[in-house]
């Protein structure tokens, strides 16, 4: 008997495996559709980190119906971050006029706090009128006021975004109309120390392409409202809904104190460095701290650009000095390791760099103490074409 006879007649146990049933029909549809939903979600995500939504902070109409329910706090004093008689650039800026709110004061260390309170009603008249000729609309009598100590009573959620622009005092009042009283325009009146800052935190709330206006230094309209900012105030009219005839006052309310505002004599720190061709209108912003998400880009001016019908982000900084410079530009290549290398694409007009990224493309360069980028651009001809674009504007 030969090894494989032997093995035939020999029975070697048999594993038995259990196998599921095929799960049903109902129970795989819905595990596609689950799974449809996730990549949904996973795309709605990565799109909504990519574009900025410029109505995510924007004031809803129907929130200002319940905020008119509840009494503002008037409260007086309040100290502004660091030294409040100094801009952004260490410069020395006036108050609001008609204003006592001085340093260091306070509800708690104010003798007459009470009195004090109660005069934030009178301050501000003069730039916000009780009646306006041939508007159907009156102000209530009190004019609320707030400063860095109570800011968030009035804007809650944004009171961060108007003290990084060194906010010093919001004046806030209603107009209510003639023959309806539930509808009402509301008025907020920033002293944002000086017109850099009036003008940043104005270009920070706009909307990527708003309907301008000529009101103060720069303005826009919406349906319900008018902003603007003039001098060193920025100003917020929003009415309690879209009629047609709420828009129209608004805008009016906003002119008449468009006139009453004092025009600024520091105009050297909001000229736009930025070159004007191809840029796109209302894009001008200046950016403090932190812009693009880096501690280390600040007083930053970008605008927008339309290149090869391509919409793109441009920025210039300037340094103390040519070294401070360069060494920007070191911190930026360095924060964006982990994503690649930046490759020298060129060195005239200036040494340039380029990444690409998950799609997108970062462009930087130095010239003498100035930095210039291009951030998160989708194709990159149009990016280098606007980066030598910027180089070129600087000395």
């Amino acid at each position: 008997m030969d090894w494989k006879t032997l093995l035939k007649k020999i029975k070697f146990p048999q594993r038995k495996y259990l196998r599921p049933n095929p799960p049903p029909k109902t129970e795989k549809i819905l595990g596609y559709i689950i799974l449809i939903l996730v990549i949904v979600i996973g795309g709605a995500v990565y799109r909504s980190g990519r574009h900025y939504n410029p109505n995510l902070f924007r004031l809803d109409p129907e929130l200002l119906k319940n905020a008119k329910e509840k009494e503002g706090v008037q409260v007086a004093g309040g100290e502004r971050r660091g030294n409040r008689n100094n801009s952004l650039d260490g410069e020395p800026t006036g108050q609001l006029e008609g204003a006592s709110y001085e340093a260091g004061s306070s509800p708690s260390n104010t003798p007459s706090s009470t009195n004090n309170a109660n005069a934030g009603s009178k301050e501000g008249e003069q730039f916000i009128p009780a009646e306006i000729a041939g508007l159907a609309w009156k102000r209530k009598p009190e004019i609320e006021k707030f400063t860095t100590e109570n800011l968030y009573d009035k804007v809650d959620g944004r009171e961060n975004l108007y003290k990084s622009f060194e906010f010093q005092l919001l004046l806030a009042a209603d107009y209510n109309f003639n023959t309806d009283p539930s509808r009402f325009i509301q008025v907020e009146l920033y002293d944002m120390t000086s017109p850099k800052s009036a003008l940043g935190v104005f270009s920070s709330e706009r909307p990527s392409h708003p309907n301008a206006a000529k009101i103060g230094n720069d303005a826009y309209t919406e349906t319900n409202g008018a902003f603007f900012w003039k001098g060193q105030y920025y100003v917020r009219v929003i009415g309690s809904d879209n009629e047609k005839s709420t828009e129209e006052a608004a805008t009016k309310i906003a002119k008449t104190i468009a006139e009453k505002l004092p025009e600024s004599k520091d105009t050297a720190a909001i000229e736009n460095p930025l070159p004007k061709e191809n840029q796109v209108p209302n894009s001008f912003s200046i950016i403090p701290d932190s812009a693009f998400g880096q501690a280390f880009l600040r007083n930053v001016y970008s605008a927008r650009y339309k290149i090869d019908n391509i919409e793109l982000t441009g920025f210039l900084m300037t340094n103390d000095s040519a070294d401070k410079a360069k060494s920007i530009v070191k911190q930026y290549q360095e924060s964006m390791a982990s994503f690649g290398k930046f490759n020298l694409v060129t060195s005239d007009p200036a040494e340039i760099y380029h990444l690409e990224a998950f799609g997108s493309h970062y462009v930087i360069f130095s010239k003498g103490n100035t930095v210039g980028g291009v951030m998160e651009a989708d194709k990159k001809d149009p990016a280098i074409k606007l980066i030598k674009q910027l180089a070129v504007s600087t000395k």
